[in-house]
This record gives C-alpha cells, sequence and structure tokens, in this order.
C-alpha cells in the first residue's frame, strides 16, 4: 500500500463549502449558501415538471429584498404566482412538529 499523496485529487478532502456544518456558528455562515441551493433545486424542478408534462414554459422572476412577502414570482399561461422559499434544518423541523 502506498502513502497518501495530498497532490493526488482523489486523497483530497472536499472544499469546505461541500461538508456538513459542524457547529451552529459554521451552519450561520453557510445559511445563505443553503437557502439558495433549495430554491434552485425548487424551481429547477418545477420548470422541468411544466415543461415535460405540459410542454409549457415559466417565467421566472427572483427578488433580492423579501420586502413583499415573496421570493420567487412564477408567471405561466397568463397566471401569476408569488412563492415564499423558505429551508428548515432538521433541528428546526423537528422543533416545529
Amino acid at each position: 500500500m502506498q502513502p497518501e499523496d495530498p497532490s493526488n485529487p482523489q486523497h483530497r478532502p472536499p472544499p469546505q463549502f461541500l461538508t456538513r456544518p459542524t457547529s451552529h456558528a459554521d451552519t450561520f455562515l453557510k445559511s445563505s449558501f443553503f437557502e439558495q441551493l433549495v430554491e434552485h433545486v425548487f424551481i429547477s424542478e418545477l420548470l422541468q415538471e411544466v415543461y415535460y408534462r405540459f410542454g409549457m414554459t415559466v417565467e421566472v422572476l427572483r427578488s433580492e429584498i423579501d420586502a413583499s412577502g415573496y421570493d420567487v414570482v412564477f408567471e405561466c399561461n397568463g397566471v401569476t404566482s408569488g412563492t415564499p422559499t423558505r429551508s428548515k434544518s432538521s433541528s428546526e423541523r423537528s422543533r416545529c412538529q
């Protein structure tokens, strides 16, 4: 067995932003990243579902400031809907149930 070579990409640890949060402070620092990740996945899945199931496209408007109570606005076939997107950690979900 050969010693681990740190220059070998197979032996490098994952980038810090891909590791699980280890503390409350770490979770806080990564909260914007996780919020954006959840929002992007949600939008992606919605766009795919509407396009592949109904053959329609959806206009997506994202707000930079949550002043009106929504984060994303969708428009499809003349129907407009504002949607708040919120994500909770597993510990927050268990407290709310």
